[in-house]
């Protein structure tokens, strides 16, 4: 119940995430709570998940948020066992697409995902909104 019924100072509970990666363990992030009455604000998103990962476990630096990125993917499929995981030669072409610049963008913006392909066929996709600006400068 991360601390909640603990005294004066509260716990919270957070893995020593950047001390197991230290020590070689593969460290994944992922979700369980989806609008419940435990956590009404979760939503599913694994950036989401890894955006609160990078502030509890105070990995805010570039080496960090790249490894944030690889727990919700190549460190979580390795956790799952994927063997077919990954850009490779004869891997089923299954991903998620979104704009970001690196993984400091992916994980401060956290863009609507543009496009999700599963085994070489797109089965969702996002129009990019449309903006416009409607003042005169003079």
């Amino acid at each position: 119940m991360q601390g909640r019924f603990d005294g004066f100072p509260k716990g919270r509970g957070i893995a020593r995430i950047k001390e197991m990666l230290q020590a070689g363990v593969n460290v994944s992030i992922a979700h369980d709570d989806i609008q419940t009455p435990f956590y009404p604000l979760g939503n599913g998103s694994l950036l989401q998940a890894a955006h609160m990962a990078a502030h509890l476990a105070h990995m805010t630096g570039r080496q960090d948020l790249y490894e944030l990125v690889r727990m919700v993917t190549d460190r979580a499929a390795q956790v799952m066992q994927l063997g077919s995981y990954g850009i490779s030669e004869g891997n089923p072409a299954s991903f998620v697409l979104m704009p970001a610049e690196d993984a400091a963008d992916l994980l401060r913006v956290q863009p609507v995902c543009r496009y999700v392909v599963r085994h070489g066929r797109i089965i969702s996709q996002t129009t990019p909104p449309q903006n416009s600006l409607n003042v005169s400068l003079s």
